[in-house]
């Protein structure tokens, strides 16, 4: 078992990179998020990542967010081994859930296309942390 911290300045800063990049290089995009966004993106991140947190069921042993606001906590049942791989990740599926909701209204098939990568790396990140994860005993009832 293990916890991992996730930044939401981080996670800010990837989702306005990649909405930037992506404009950059597709000028036909919706026009790129800007740091006037922070507020809501982090409002946002948060309601992704208890989102994430019930995706994951069992896998997720607890959630928090610190104190202070700035880190999302989640503690994991798997091998600590793999905790940053599974931090960058999770960062990541933040990002793209957050960037999903952020353009649903200005490019239905953008964001289809970030809903879909966002599943299929749910899937991924569940199967990671299960194979990682300790067998958990199973009560076979008996009837007698």
């Amino acid at each position: 078992m293990f916890t991992i911290s996730l930044s939401l300045s981080a996670i800010c800063a990837e989702i306005l990179a990649e909405s930037a990049l992506r404009h950059h290089l597709q000028p036909s995009t919706p026009a790129p998020l800007t740091s006037d966004s922070t507020d809501a993106l982090r409002t946002l991140i948060t309601a992704a990542f208890a989102s994430i947190c019930t995706d994951l069921g069992p896998l997720a042993v607890s959630a928090d967010i610190s104190s202070d606001g700035e880190l999302l906590q989640l503690t994991i049942d798997g091998n600590p081994q793999s905790a940053q791989q599974l931090r960058l990740a999770i960062e990541h599926l933040l990002a793209l859930r957050v960037m999903t909701r952020a353009y649903a209204s200005a490019d239905s098939s953008l964001a289809a296309s970030l809903s879909s990568s966002a599943a299929s790396l749910l899937r991924s990140l569940a199967a990671t942390i299960s194979s990682s994860a300790p067998d958990i005993p199973v009560i076979t009832p008996r009837f007698y």
